[in-house]
């Protein structure tokens, strides 16, 4: 064999390893059948080529490119190839979750059942996409049901045995104190309301009067403003007044009063006789006794006092408006005008 064979031999030989090597890194066996499906996501973070798509936790393939969907900037289109010979339905769906606290993202294919025939999904088919978060990725929502479950039952049991009597323990006696102070609250709540009810109107009132009087004080605020003005200025006169001169009238005022005083008792004491005739002329007066006790014990004799007032006082008044039908005084006969009845008649009034 010559040198330029061996060393043509050579150079494919290395080209291949170089390309196999390549792919490889890249997640990619040469000797082994593969399809290329797509999927896309609204956010790839901490999704990159190379990473695993699994069936199960099992590695099927590689995610092979991450590019942006041209038709929608907030859309991430993500290539992967499945290598072997596993069939995956085209209802399965790519499903994007966490490897761990610190570690990447891998695509996990979900479906139901193995495919046959026109039913698997062929390359280039593009499946549904779900992202799970950190939480959801580790931890199956079915266990998370079933660890509530039993945690809500612990709970509920716990709950019973709370609060009831010949438990040891402050949490049973707090709950027991709390449940009596609960009581407690509800009797004095609705003696409150009952108290509020019947002070309804009581308070109705009291607000009502304070309208009132806050109307009183608006309208006399004029009033009140000038009664103000009167006061600073007697008392700016008392601040410059002569004290001496005041003491001294004051003292006057005050021998005044004295006298005035004694004045006052002397009045008072004849004022005493006075209301002593004064209660014995109103006893007889009750007992009917004299002109006055008969008119006012003698209801008739009062109406007839009262109408016979009234009818004097229409005869002055019609006299007033009216006097030519009483007196006439005329040097030349003329020919008397007929009586004109007033439109407003005191009679009538």
């Amino acid at each position: 064999m010559s040198r330029e064979v061996k060393l043509g031999l050579l150079t494919f030989i290395t080209l291949f390893a170089a390309v196999w090597g390549y792919r490889f890194i890249k997640g990619q066996n040469l000797f082994q059948p593969s399809r290329t499906y797509l999927c896309s996501f609204n956010d790839v973070t901490g999704l990159a080529v190379s990473s695993d798509v699994t069936v199960n936790g099992y590695k099927i393939g590689t995610v092979t490119d991450i590019n942006i969907n041209p038709n929608d900037v907030h859309t991430m289109d993500v290539t992967f190839r499945v290598d072997g010979k596993i069939n995956i339905p085209k209802n399965a769906q790519a499903v994007m979750r966490n490897e761990g606290i610190v570690g990447g993202k891998t695509l996990s294919l979900v479906f139901e059942s193995v495919c046959t025939g026109d039913d698997c999904a062929p390359s280039g088919h593009k499946f549904t996409s779900k992202s799970l978060g950190l939480l959801s990725s580790m931890i199956d929502p079915a266990e998370v049901n079933e660890y509530i479950s039993n945690a809500s039952d612990q709970v509920k049991d716990l709950v019973k045995e709370l609060g009831k009597d010949g438990n040891n323990g402050k949490v049973d006696l707090i709950v027991r104190n709390l449940e009596l102070t609960m009581a407690n609250m509800a009797a004095l709540t609705g003696n409150f309301n009952k108290l509020m009810v019947q002070s309804q109107q009581n308070m109705n009132g009291i607000l009502a009067n304070m309208n009132k009087i806050t109307k009183n004080l608006a309208d006399n605020n004029a009033q009140i403003t000038g009664l103000l003005k009167n006061l600073n200025t007697t008392s700016g006169q008392l601040a410059t007044a002569d004290i001496s001169k005041t003491m001294a009238k004051t003292n006057s005022m005050i021998d005044n009063s004295n006298e005035a005083v004694k004045k006052l008792e002397t009045t008072l004491d004849a004022t005493t006789a006075t209301m002593k005739d004064l209660n014995t002329v109103l006893a007889k007066v009750n007992q009917g006794g004299g002109s006055l006790g008969a008119l006012l014990n003698d209801k008739k004799l009062y109406e007839n006092m009262e109408a016979t007032s009234r009818n004097l006082s229409l005869l002055l008044q019609d006299l007033r408006l009216n006097p030519k039908r009483y007196v006439n005084v005329s040097l030349i006969a003329r020919k008397d005008k007929p009586y004109t009845k007033p439109e407003n008649d005191p009679a009538n009034q």
